[in-house]
């Protein structure tokens, strides 16, 4: 097998020469026929799957599909001292051999081997391997002593400080099935082996590249000499994939050599930056191709490249570094930058060149660029690239057009045999490799019509990808230029139409000057196309605009008013005011005797000179807001409610743009650069496009002036004008001010936008209002007086209206005064109520008292029913309750007592007597009180009163629940009432009888007097059952406190039961923390129930099996704890001289 053909002698006729074809190249020795019989599968499964690159310092692990080109081993193939091709290099070496003797091995095998080994050391080559390739014997396994095979000698001989060199693989020629691990071990050992090898190579050709810089500043350095041996770094990343790492070194070759244009124009220029001085001969554009340009390579060895080609060269190698990882937005980022660049290093290194060179290069290269974008047609690439390549073809746009001026080719010029010759020498800078872009170019500068063509064509390009990406103004300003293209080619119609989006464009953004001067272009435009209507509404705004001279503004308004007097429209031409007037609206002012409303308006006037009016008028159109009034009511009365609001049609679109400053230092802390950045640029644009979605201000807009206020034969100076406008009033309704309208002369109606804040006025009728108001709080319980205000506002009520007044349950009402009782339901007539007065009438409320317990508010409502309006007034009442009562149930063993608290909830003094409590069911139970002779108490919220009562022993039997009811008189002590109050509250009391009794006891343990702290002690737990039948089973918990007791072993158990046992001990091992006298722990005891009802067991032993169980808890009342509260002493632990 032939060695591959060397980069640069072997392809030096070559126009280009790709580097995705190469592949690594690995050498082969030992059985050549062996390796040919294998190469082709070797070949076809290195690339199949990827290998982790893990190189040195920590770099990131690239993902590797490795390929190789295998030759045989020759020391003419291995490098030289001073060779730096690594793409022509080996970097691996094999060695395969099908030896299975071991005596063959020894003989000649070895030696062959060690010659290899010796000719690769003399080299210093330090990758290799060796692989033994045998063929499956199925006898192997009947063998009782294995002989050590050729592997094995090999691997002791080469493999005891590099095992994975050495290889061992069963022939897949022979025995496919068999070999496929030893195969696939051998692929992967390959892969990684190599990317191993190249790994220490690039480590030491990174070494030598780092010692050529740092030499920079010596004689007789040389950037093109460093540039070459730099590149070659990137061809081997390049052959490998590593597509990003290769970009890094042609990237930091571009900032290199940068920054030596930089600092030659600051101080010496070296040697070697002489040669790219020279006059530009050649003006080609940048050759996007994935392949290396071999003549501008060349050049660059011969050092006779020139600065424009060099730049071509190095741009070209990154786009196509780019292009392999698929990334056109990044290739169109970087070209407005690479272009301004190299024109701004030209400057800098005085590089003359033929006129019109540069913009031909501009143009080629941007064109170039372009069609390599256009190649990627995946939508998501599009998008990204659309962001830049916008600007590229205006750039080119741009530069077409300068071609076009210095050849003679734009619209009104002449070609002359001078700018023929300019045509002839921009040709003769150019290649004869005729690429698309050339070919444009040339067809563009043969004639005026085929640049027109070109250059409308790239112009239209540009401005609909502006339109894509959201930068409409961009594309506003090409069609500005476009519509001087135009206007230059007497295309006045396709001229208008650019002017006018331009126009709009400059009157969104405030540019003023640039409006004005659209204005007087299309003011030309209209008439030469003899469309009148258009001028004179053009001339209008010419004659109002402040940035044209005054002697234009009168000239033009002089022409407005001859053609209306010529033309006379029929009907009136319209126009939008725009900026001639602004009007400033005062408060509405309405005369009540005539019904007149009136505007004071204050107007300023921006024509020149002064203007009659026949009329100006003020739209009055109905408004319809989100809370509008409720239903107007038949009445003579009208008032007039005024209010300014935003109008949210006329919202401002724009809002405050989101912007943040950067700022980029140097090294030296010195400031670089400072930027104004968009937080959100999306949301900006779509601001953007919504304003120009919601412009209407050159939009024929129309307004109903049916209602409107107005004022006739009105004359306006330039400046401030006041006026007044007046109109009838109307029927009830919610109004706004609308636009403005004024007319000039009868034939030309001017009409303003609604203004962005408008003034709003409602004609209502307002009917009576009713309101309760009280005192203070509103106490459920006792009665109250509260006072309902009629307001009649602008109503007047008759005399014998009714008001009826309906409460919900439990509230009873009564009119103040009168001799009728308390009632839900109260009818109050009304004496007659004149306008804008209120009626105050004094109630009387009372609110039940629940007849449970709590102490939440009460409410209720009063729904009132007036004859003026069919709809009803409900008025919420909220009360809180005057007392409250809760019942506690206390246990002495077998005694129940019932403990009731009654507590005052507000301020209010009362006095309560005559407490009660008896036993609704079951019947024949007996109370006896426990209370002091029955004598009147007061009770507020800040006293509690307590009555006890106990139940008699000898009716407690088989009781589970209890029914009580608890009453109590009370009356306000301010009060001159004689009946009091009754107040009445129920109970449920269950399951209070006493099961169980629990007695505890802590004693020492025997030989101490004393419990002491940190002593173990025994706690005697005794359970006693009251009544026969009950739980067969209790838990009981032990619970003491953490600081205070720590319980040695089980805390808790279970119980078993039998109906004749009635008290079981429990005995505990407890230990105390700290001395003094401490409370006994706490027992608690649960219901323990088992949800098997077939499960049996005996009265001393505990349940057993896998069961469902849960624990219930006791009722209040139901465990009787003896020694709740009790005490024992604990004394300080021993010391050694106590014992």
């Amino acid at each position: 097998m032939n060695r591959p053909e060397s980069l640069v002698n072997g392809s030096s006729g070559n126009a280009e020469m790709p580097i995705a074809g190469r592949k690594p190249i690995v050498t082969y020795a030992g059985d050549k026929e062996l390796f040919m019989s294998l190469e082709n599968t070797l070949s076809t499964a290195l690339p199949n799957e990827p290998a982790e690159w893990r190189r040195s310092y920590g770099r990131a692990i690239k993902l590797v599909n490795v390929s190789a080109t295998f030759v045989p081993f020759t020391k003419h193939v291995l490098p030289k001292e001073g060779d730096y091709r690594l793409i022509d290099q080996p970097m691996f070496h094999t060695y395969w051999t099908q030896c299975s003797d071991v005596d063959i091995y020894k003989s000649t095998v070895r030696e062959e081997i060690e010659k290899w080994m010796k000719d690769l050391s003399q080299y210093n080559l330090m990758d290799w391997m060796i692989v033994v390739v045998e063929a499956y014997d199925f006898r192997k396994t009947n063998k009782l002593l294995p002989r050590a095979t050729v592997y094995d000698k090999v691997k002791s001989d080469y493999g005891a400080k590099h095992a994975d060199r050495c290889l061992s693989v069963i022939n897949p020629l022979k025995s496919e099935s068999r070999s496929a691990g030893s195969w696939r071990g051998l692929i992967v050992n390959m892969r990684l082996l190599l990317l191993t090898a190249y790994d220490r190579a690039l480590l030491k050709f990174e070494e030598i590249i780092r010692d050529q810089r740092e030499k920079r500043n010596q004689v007789g350095w040389s950037f093109t000499k460093y540039f070459l041996l730099q590149e070659e770094l990137a061809f081997v990343l390049e052959m490998l994939g590593v597509y990003e790492e290769a970009l890094v070194q042609y990237d930091e070759l571009d900032a290199l050599f940068t920054q030596f244009i930089l600092n030659s124009s600051l101080g010496e220029t070296p040697n070697w930056l002489g040669q790219f001085q020279s006059t530009l001969d050649s003006w080609d554009g940048v050759r996007m191709s994935s392949g290396i340009n071999m003549k501008e390579r060349s050049r660059i060895e011969n050092d006779s490249i020139s600065l424009l080609q060099f730049r071509n060269y190095l741009f070209s190698r990154q786009c196509a570094m780019l292009i392999c990882v698929r990334k056109p937005s990044e290739i169109a980022e970087r070209t407005l930058p690479f272009l301004h660049n190299t024109i701004r290093e030209m400057s800098m290194l005085d590089v003359s060149y033929t006129q019109g060179a540069i913009a031909c290069w501009v143009y080629l290269s941007c064109m170039e660029v372009l069609e390599a974008c256009g190649r990627f047609s995946e939508p998501n690439l599009i998008e990204k690239y659309s962001k830049f390549t916008a600007g590229i073809l205006s750039y080119a746009r741009e530069k077409l057009a300068e071609l076009g001026e210095l050849c003679g080719l734009l619209p009104k010029q002449v070609q002359t045999s001078e700018q023929l010759h300019i045509s002839v020498q921009i040709f003769s800078g150019l290649s004869d490799d005729f690429t698309k872009p050339v070919e444009k170019l040339k067809k563009a500068l043969s004639s005026q019509e085929e640049f027109s063509i070109q250059y409308l064509g790239i112009s239209e390009l540009a401005m609909g990808t502006y339109k894509h990406i959201g930068r409409v103004r961009c594309a506003r300003s090409l069609g500005f230029d476009l519509a001087k293209y135009y206007w230059c080619k007497k295309e006045y119609n396709s001229s208008i139409v650019y002017l006018r989006t331009a126009l709009d464009c400059y009157e969104n953004d405030g540019w003023k000057q640039l409006a004005a001067n659209t204005r007087l272009l299309l003011a030309k435009s209209y008439y030469l196309v003899e469309n009148f209507r258009k001028y004179t509404q053009m001339c209008l705004y010419i004659a109002c605009t402040q940035e044209i001279e005054l002697k234009d503004r009168l000239k033009h308004y002089e022409d407005m008013l001859k053609t209306l007097s010529s033309s006379k429209p029929d009907p009136p031409w319209t126009a939008n005011m725009n900026d001639c007037m602004s009007f400033t609206v005062g408060e509405i002012q309405v005369d009540q005797r005539t019904s007149t409303v009136s505007v004071p308006v204050t107007v300023k006037s921006n024509f020149p000179c002064d203007i009659n009016c026949t009329s100006i008028s003020l739209a009055v159109m109905p408004y319809l807001s989100s809370t509008n009034v409720n239903s107007y009511r038949n009445s003579p009365e009208i008032s007039r409610k005024i209010r300014k609001t935003r109008d949210p049609s006329q919202a401002s679109v724009l809002q405050k743009i989101p912007l943040f400053v950067h700022l980029v230092y140097k090294q030296d802390r010195n400031l670089s650069s400072a930027n104004i950045d968009v937080r959100d640029p999306n949301m900006l644009l779509l601001n953007l496009r919504r304003q120009e979605s919601v412009n209407v201000k050159h939009r024929k807009l129309k307004f109903d002036f049916t209602r409107s206020l107005s004022a006739k034969d009105v004359q306006i100076k330039p400046g401030e004008n006041k006026i007044t406008l007046q109109s009838k009033s109307y029927e009830a309704g919610n109004y706004k001010l609308g636009p403005f309208k004024v007319i000039l002369g009868n034939s030309f109606e001017l009409t303003t936008l609604p203004l962005n804040y408008k003034t709003h006025f409602e004609v209502t009728k307002i009917l009576p209002s009713i309101k309760l108001t009280h005192n203070g709080d509103l106490l459920a319980g006792l009665e109250q007086t509260a006072i309902l205000n009629v307001a009649s506002n602008g109503y007047r009520i008759s005399e014998g209206s009714v008001l009826s007044l309906s409460a919900t349950d439990g509230l009873l009402l009564q009119e103040s005064g009168t001799t009728a009782a308390l009632s839900s339901q109260v009818d109050i007539q009304l004496p007659e109520v004149f306008p804008n007065s209120t009626l105050k009438i004094p109630l009387s409320l009372y609110a039940e008292l629940p007849t449970f317990r709590g102490t939440n508010t009460i409410e209720h409502s009063i729904i009132i029913r007036a004859p003026w309006t069919e709809d009803e007034w409900t008025i919420p009442l909220i009360l809180q309750p005057a007392l409250s009562a809760n019942l506690r149930l206390h246990t002495a063993k077998m005694d129940k007592f019932l403990l009731v608290n009654v507590s005052g909830l507000s301020a209010q003094v009362l006095r309560v007597h005559n407490p009660s409590l008896v036993i609704l069911r079951p019947h024949g139970i007996a109370l006896s009180p426990f209370n002091p002779p029955i004598v009147p108490t007061l009770l507020n919220d800040e006293r509690k009163i307590s009555y006890i009562w106990k139940i008699e022993p000898s009716e407690l039997k088989e009781i589970a629940y209890v029914k009580t009811e608890f009453s109590l008189y009370y009356e306000p002590v301010e009060s001159d009432s004689k009946s009091p109050f009754l107040y009445k509250c129920t109970f449920d009391i269950n399951n209070f009888l006493t099961m169980y009794i629990v007695d505890c006891k802590v004693d020492p343990i025997r030989g101490s007097e004393f419990c002491r702290v940190n002593t173990v002690c025994h706690l005697l737990i005794k359970i006693s059952k009251t009544h026969m039948g009950q739980d067969t089973s209790l838990m009981y918990e032990v619970q003491a406190e953490n600081n205070m007791w720590v319980v040695c072993g089980n805390s808790s158990d279970v119980l078993s039961w039998s109906d004749s046992v009635e008290e079981r001990t429990v005995t505990l091992e407890i230990m105390p923390l700290v001395n003094g006298y401490l409370p006994l722990p706490v027992v608690k005891l649960s219901k323990y129930i088992l949800t098997n009802p077939k499960f049996h067991y005996g009265p001393n032993t505990s349940p057993r099996g896998e069961f469902n169980r849960r624990l219930e808890p006791f009722s209040c009342g139901q465990i009787y704890n003896v020694s709740k509260g009790a005490q024992v002493h604990v004394i300080a632990a021993a010391t050694p001289q106590d014992m």
